[in-house]
């Protein structure tokens, strides 16, 4: 393992135990930044570039790069905590018992919950009510996609 990414498991380590990350060692930043990226955890590796002093943070450029993402991971977050919220009033509203799975759960255990990114909102539902779901999921404006899953909605 080279020491870029040596470093990027660092700053991650760092982000999820709340401790100032090492002191760089000689890190190309660029690659860094492509780790976390591809990773989409470059939200949380700024965070932990924010308790570094900063004549051991990236150069100005690659600080934005990283600062964006952080900024466009909490926007993601805030948009999907709105879905969530819609999702539970409306499936309480018809009475359709469901459960928050994977990531939706987990992120409650991040030290910034904002930065644990979701690629979906899992629900377990129990068999009977997958249908009535269907329903209330188009009601608030959820679309039914095309797949091998029982129930695929997007907005």
């Amino acid at each position: 393992m080279d020491q870029n990414t040596q470093y990027f498991f660092a700053l991650l380590r760092s982000f999820l135990k709340e401790t100032t990350p090492p002191n760089t060692i000689e890190v190309e930043w660029e690659k860094i930044y492509e780790l976390a990226r591809i990773h989409f955890v470059s939200g949380a590796v700024y965070v932990a570039i924010q308790k570094l002093n900063k004549e051991n943070q990236p150069k100005e450029d690659i600080l934005k790069k990283f600062k964006a993402d952080f900024l466009a991971t909490f926007m993601r977050y805030q948009k999907q905590k709105k879905m969530a919220e819609e999702i539970t009033e409306k499936l309480t509203e018809e009475k359709i018992k469901h459960i928050f799975l994977k990531g939706s759960v987990v992120k409650e255990y991040y030290p910034v919950k904002e930065m644990r990114t979701l690629g979906d909102i899992d629900l377990l539902l129990h068999k009977q009510n997958q249908e009535p779901a269907k329903k209330a999921f188009i009601e608030i404006g959820y679309k039914k996609v095309d797949s091998s899953l029982k129930c695929n909605f997007y907005r």
